[in-house]
């Protein structure tokens, strides 16, 4: 049986970037072409609107680090910091380079005559929630762990509609934070698939014969103050 749980609530929850920069935050291996040789390089551009950028020339590992914004169809990055050969300094340069193309899984770049072309790597470990999402995430869980007291009354209309009407927010946003970034496909797929049949359970039939835990979950939906989410882990749902 399938539940709702911190995880999968954490996982879906867990958004912070506008819709029009969603595609391009993420963990980026990249291609630079120019006269002057091709590099590559992995560029980092989080939800909190900081890169970092590690390129590997002749041996050695150069990272820089800043903000990062969108202005346009222009990328625009501001280092503050440089490390060279182990050596940090404080190093403050802007770089624009326009967005020729951005989709979820690729971005390319160009700046006069050299050309970037890359790829989102799909390792988990590259969708890292920055602290002000690991702060809100936090908060909407303590809100599923209080809620409103159940009623008394059954009201499997009420119930169900407010379920499914929850249940689709969630794979909703849990959508959008998986083509932003933020969410590994892995993990939405396996979010997408617990919260889908956590769905088709809820239906005004199995409301009707409800009996023990599940006639208190319902109970619980009943009312219009209680989130699917408190409801399914208070009652085991």
């Amino acid at each position: 049986m399938k539940k709702i749980t911190s995880t999968v609530i954490l996982a879906i929850v867990s958004s912070g970037a506008c819709l029009a920069e969603e595609s391009i935050i993420g963990n980026w291996n990249c291609n630079m072409t120019s006269e002057y040789g091709d590099f590559t390089f992995n560029l980092t551009l989080d939800a909190g609107k900081t890169y970092k950028k590690e390129t590997n020339i002749f041996g050695t590992t150069n990272t820089d680090t800043g903000t990062w914004k969108t202005e346009g169809n222009t990328l625009v990055m501001n280092r503050t910091k440089s490390i060279t050969g182990g050596k940090e300094k404080e190093s403050s340069q802007e770089f624009q380079r326009t967005i020729v193309s951005n989709t979820s899984t690729n971005l390319e770049l160009k700046h006069a005559n050299v050309k970037t072309s890359c790829s989102k790597v799909s390792d988990e470990s590259s969708y890292m929630l920055t602290d002000p999402v690991k702060e809100m995430a936090t908060a909407f869980l303590k809100t599923t762990d209080t809620g409103s007291n159940d009623v008394n009354k059954l009201d499997c209309k009420k119930a169900v509609f407010n379920a499914k009407d929850g249940i689709d927010t969630m794979l909703s946003v849990g959508e959008k934070n998986y083509k932003g970034g933020r969410l590994s496909e892995t993990e939405y797929e396996k979010t997408k698939s617990e919260l889908t049949k956590i769905e088709k359970r809820v239906t005004y039939d199995n409301c009707s014969n409800a009996k023990g835990t599940d006639l208190s979950f319902y109970k619980c939906m009943s009312n219009d103050n209680n989130h699917v989410a408190h409801c399914g882990k208070k009652h085991n749902f």
